[in-house]
């Protein structure tokens, strides 16, 4: 119990440390193939540890931090190489011991560990890693101390902080990391205070669903939604039951989410899907004069979706797109070529539909990728999911990331 699980890059699911039957911690790993449907041994952590974070960053590799050990929490990291099969322990460590502590993948490739409790106080700060120097940078403070939280990297580089426990009670506050300007901002409140929830930023859309957890020592079913683009919050209904200690992901290839297990009266192997409408475009990054192809799916039928596209940095004023979807809520934009002056351009695109007022936000390149993306100003509206439940699942294969 109290372990961590990742998706790797080559597709296997990677388990780690947690507690065994015996109530110690362990330092052992597994390794779930989807396509073999088997476990394997993976390699021994240098420390037994729960409660701590695994981070995948872009080379492929693991970043393993913090936790519980059996002298109590931990600030060592550790490096898991699949490739290599190894683990190695890294000189370098956080600012301080941080046991249920939050984590998030950064756009520059590197990882972020926030808050937690050090074994005397719950923390209000956070520490950068840089995985071309294996170098801890920090500490940096947060607006408020937090444990059990949610930690969400956005597709404009900036993290969410959501919800938590500052060691009294539980919160409802939002906080948003922007890491590369090195500033903290409050952005609102979740309309219920709770911690030991999910989080998982849409694929395609880019607001965060919320899900689940405890509150004030009760379970919930409720799950809301954040909108970056608006920064604001909304209701996503409830679930099925209760969960507190779930595990949240997107499901490859469709446009939902799926909320697993967790805890209500007892333990439970139930899910819940989560649909929501996207936006996405069928490349990363554009050449000059080549066409950007945008596609929607999950729109009110027949309604107006209103485009907008802002650059960052800023140089053109926005380019404003419509198209109208389809009877099955889709629809398809190909108007819009950047030019030879957009070269070093990042393009965030945020849809609107006018109808149903749902709100889904994407990103492009032009030739190159920078990391300095901020929103552009506010709009009404949030993605417009429903949740429904599912049947017992047997086998998750998730491909987006969650950190908690």
């Amino acid at each position: 119990t109290r372990r961590s699980s990742d998706l790797l890059a080559d597709g296997r699911v990677l388990v780690s440390g947690g507690f065994t039957t015996s109530g110690a911690e362990t330092n052992s790993t597994e390794l779930y193939n989807p396509t073999t449907k088997k476990w394997s041994s993976g390699p021994a952590m240098a420390q037994a540890r729960a409660n701590h974070t695994m981070t995948v960053m872009n080379d492929g590799r693991v970043l393993i931090a913090g936790g519980t050990g059996t002298s109590g929490p931990l600030s060592s990291l550790e490096i898991l190489d699949p490739s290599s099969n190894t683990c190695t322990l890294l000189t370098s460590q956080m600012t301080s011991p941080r046991t249920s502590h939050a984590a998030a993948l950064l756009v520059s490739g590197g990882g972020d560990f926030a808050g937690g409790f050090n074994g005397s106080v719950v923390l209000n700060s956070m520490d950068v890693f840089d995985p071309k120097s294996n170098t801890v940078y920090g500490p940096r403070q947060m607006a408020s101390p937090r444990q059990q939280f949610t930690a969400t990297t956005l597709i404009d580089g900036r993290v969410l902080l959501a919800g938590g426990n500052d060691g009294t009670s539980d919160l409802s506050t939002l906080e948003v990391i922007d890491v590369m300007g090195n500033t903290v901002a409050v952005v609102g409140n979740l309309s219920t205070a709770r911690s030991n929830h999910v989080a998982v930023a849409l694929p395609n859309n880019n607001d965060v669903l919320i899900a689940g957890g405890v509150s004030q020592g009760v379970p919930l079913s409720s799950a809301e939604l954040f909108s970056p683009a608006n920064m604001s919050v909304t209701s996503a209904g409830n679930m099925s039951t209760s969960r507190t200690g779930a595990v949240a992901a997107g499901v490859k290839g469709t446009s939902s989410v799926l909320i697993e297990g967790g805890e209500s009266s007892g333990n439970t192997s139930t899910g819940d899907i989560y649909s929501y409408a996207t936006l996405s475009t069928d490349k990363q990054d554009y050449a000059p004069n080549t066409t950007v192809k945008l596609t929607g799916s999950g729109w009110a039928p027949g309604e107006t979706v209103t485009i907008l596209l802002h650059e960052q940095p800023t140089g053109d004023p926005d380019v404003t797109l419509t198209s109208v979807a389809d009877n099955t809520g889709s629809f398809q934009n190909s108007s819009f070529k950047p030019d030879i002056h957009d070269q070093h351009i990042n393009f965030l695109v945020t849809a609107q539909g006018q109808v149903s007022g749902i709100v889904a936000q994407t990103v492009f390149t032009d030739a190159a990728y920078n990391t300095s993306m901020n929103s552009p100003g506010p709009l009404s509206g949030s993605a417009g999911g429903t949740i429904a439940a599912t049947a017992n699942l047997q086998y998750l294969f998730p491909y987006y990331q969650i950190q908690y």
